[in-house]
């Protein structure tokens, strides 16, 4: 089948390849609705009305049928715990199918000419542009017994950074404040202390 401007029409060429390529289309287009609700055209909102309708349909009549299956056979004897299984088992029933149809309406909102579509085709480019990440092993060095280790001294090789005056914290033990040692900086706050009390 052709498109009117003689390129090759594949109704299959926007749609994801793999899971990994599903994932990462349904995070992205799924923030993408949040935050687009607004812009969808009637015809875009019709496969999400309805798959919005039928799974609130199933959850009710789950439920319904739950509750009164569950007052047929006394298996729960308190109506309090009765309504709240059948409740449950509504909801449950309501979030399957949702995560059942939403790829069907993803690939419906693919397939539409309104900024949905475009905005979801764009969307799945990019995420077909994502390098898969190899797991490389980790090789652990096991040091040589025969090898002498040097011994580890206390000198700090740390490059100085520039603290605020308001800073406590020292990178090592020989730092000064203003050309005095630290020692001698707390001999100073001590004889404070001491003329204070």
């Amino acid at each position: 089948m052709t498109a009117p401007n003689g390129a090759i029409d594949d109704k299959y060429a926007h749609t994801p390849k793999n899971e990994a390529e599903w994932s990462a289309f349904e995070s992205k287009f799924g923030i993408w609705l949040k935050t687009n609700s607004k812009l969808l055209t009637i015809e875009e909102q019709r496969p999400v009305k309805r798959a919005t309708f039928l799974s609130v349909t199933t959850g009710l009549c789950t439920g319904f049928l739950t509750s009164k299956l569950c007052e047929s056979v006394p298996l729960i004897p308190k109506r309090r715990n009765r309504r709240l299984f059948s409740a449950a088992c509504g909801i449950y029933a309501t979030a399957f199918m949702l995560i059942s149809l939403r790829r069907h309406v993803y690939l419906e909102l693919l397939s539409s000419q309104g900024p949905a579509g475009e905005a979801s085709r764009r969307i799945l480019d990019e995420s077909r542009g994502l390098k898969t990440v190899e797991v490389v092993p980790q090789v652990v060095n096991v040091p040589n017994p025969d090898v002498i280790v040097p011994p580890y001294n206390n000198a700090c090789t740390v490059p100085r950074i520039r603290k605020s005056p308001w800073s406590t914290v020292s990178i090592n033990a020989g730092d000064t404040q203003q050309g005095k040692s630290w020692d001698d900086i707390r001999r100073e706050n001590e004889h404070r202390q001491d003329e204070f009390y």
